[in-house]
């Protein structure tokens, strides 16, 4: 039996003014058997599912769309403003066509992480807590479940 491929592709994004974007998690599954009792727009990210589970210029546009330029809007109305993304090549340069007072602006290419604050401590940070989360988690629920002859009891 081959071994599950799970994967997943995660995608954050702030701004300098301290606008934080709802993540957008892109899946294989159209739905996860993990959310099959939760209704989709309630959760905290935007699921989207394609069969490799990598970004594509397609829903990077949906994405740009539905999420980064209302977020815009609401906190910058009738102001122009500068969008700053690196030169991946599923960040299409039409983004700046969606909307007049939005200018994108890509970083060269091969850029180092050193200007890329999300490449830094931002997605550092957010790994650290959603592993944080998922111990701590995994551990109510052994301690919960735990049984008389579960051999992991007393190590908790």
């Amino acid at each position: 039996k081959k071994p599950m491929k799970a994967r997943v592709t995660v995608l954050i994004g702030c701004s300098a003014a301290g606008l934080k974007f709802k993540p957008l998690v892109i899946g294989k599954s159209i739905r996860p058997l993990c959310f099959r009792r939760m209704n989709m727009a309630d959760l905290p990210v935007l699921y989207y599912h394609q069969e490799s589970a990598w970004m594509s210029s397609e829903l990077f546009t949906d994405y740009f769309i539905e999420e980064i330029v209302p977020t815009i809007k609401k906190h910058f109305p009738q102001q122009r403003v500068i969008v700053t993304m690196d030169n991946a090549t599923c960040h299409p340069p039409s983004l700046n066509d969606i909307d007049d007072l939005i200018d994108v602006q890509f970083l060269p290419p091969n850029t180092t992480s050193l200007i890329q604050p999300c490449d830094q401590q931002v997605i550092f940070s957010l790994k650290s807590r959603v592993r944080n989360v998922y111990f701590s988690k995994l551990l109510t629920y052994v301690r919960t479940h735990a049984e008389a002859d579960n051999p992991y009891q007393n190590f908790l």
